[in-house]
């Protein structure tokens, strides 16, 4: 990971024949016993032969090949096509349909939307899971064509169901779930922001592709999720980063009156310091730019309930 950081070291290292190795890991097949199911690369029934032990393993490889692809893409716009190469041919026997890294990393975080998977994850699934959403989000961010094909694997649509079963969870939202959510929102916004700027510098192209987007983005899970994290974080980044997704998704969510009201709860503890406290000790820098945010959001709630 730390050597793929460096543009040319990652150069070399897809010249040599390295991406497909590294992405071929984040498959489950390649780690499991045969079982001549040749048909599925992420056979329930091989997942089944490893102890809990081999799995966690398994959870820590992965975690660290999504790692590493995220950082070798990362903010260099040379590496975008990386995310959509077919990589089939790089399993024994070839994957009888096309697997890119997008495609096996939303495949990881989906398989922990399970009843089963997502009751309690162990602390290796829970790095795993948030080292994919970063590859991820690597790969798609400023990535018109990655981010398609993001929307056509209904990459929105697993996220969404992530944060519809973080957020459906009784008791506190553990710090690692917030965190999760609160990127997940992250990378929401970042999208949107790039689909607006898109169809400005382009005349719209794509706006079809576009409004598909906006429109998967900006779903009930989406929105409402982005509201109880406001309410039931604890940590004033993750806080901060749901306001802000809050914020671009605003001009395209349905919110309820409920919803409004809770983010006038959020501007009445910025004013009384709340019950804990928290957001009384901010510096009165920070805190104003909370209000401004919060009041923001509540004008865009506004705007679209008249529309």
């Amino acid at each position: 990971e730390y050597h793929v950081t460096d543009v040319d070291h990652a150069r070399d290292f897809h010249t040599l024949g390295g991406w497909p190795v590294l992405v071929s890991l984040l498959s489950d097949a390649l780690h499991y016993p045969s079982t001549g199911l040749d048909d599925d690369i992420n056979s329930s029934a091989a997942t089944a032969l490893l102890t809990d032990e081999d799995r966690g393993i398994v959870d820590e490889i992965q975690s660290a090949a999504a790692w590493a692809i995220g950082s070798a893409v990362k903010n260099h716009e040379e590496f975008h096509s990386w995310a959509l190469e077919d990589l089939s041919q790089a399993f024994d026997p070839p994957a009888p349909k096309p697997v890119t890294a997008v495609s096996l990393l939303l495949a990881n975080i989906e398989a922990y939307n399970t009843d089963d998977a997502s009751s309690s994850l162990s602390t290796a699934a829970q790095s795993k899971r948030q080292k994919c959403l970063y590859a991820i989000a690597s790969l798609v961010r400023a990535n018109p064509t990655a981010a398609q094909q993001f929307l056509e694997l209904n990459g929105p649509a697993i996220l969404g169901t992530s944060l519809d079963r973080i957020m459906s969870a009784n008791g506190d939202i553990s710090p690692a779930d917030a965190k999760f959510a609160s990127k997940v929102l992250g990378l929401g916004e970042d999208l949107l922001g790039d689909v607006l700027i898109n169809d400005n510098s382009n005349g719209g192209a794509n706006t079809a592709g576009n409004k598909q987007l906006i429109e998967s983005l900006t779903t009930q899970s989406w929105c409402h999720s982005a509201v109880a994290l406001v309410s039931k974080g604890r940590s004033m980044q993750v806080r901060e980063r749901s306001l802000n997704a809050m914020q671009s998704m605003a001009p395209f969510c349905q919110f309820s009156q409920g919803d409004r009201k809770a983010v006038q709860e959020i501007g009445a503890e910025l004013h009384d310091g709340g019950s804990d406290g928290s957001l009384a000790d901010l510096e009165p820098e920070i805190k104003a730019e909370f209000v401004q945010l919060v009041n923001s959001i509540l004008q865009e709630m506004d705007k679209a309930g008249q529309q």
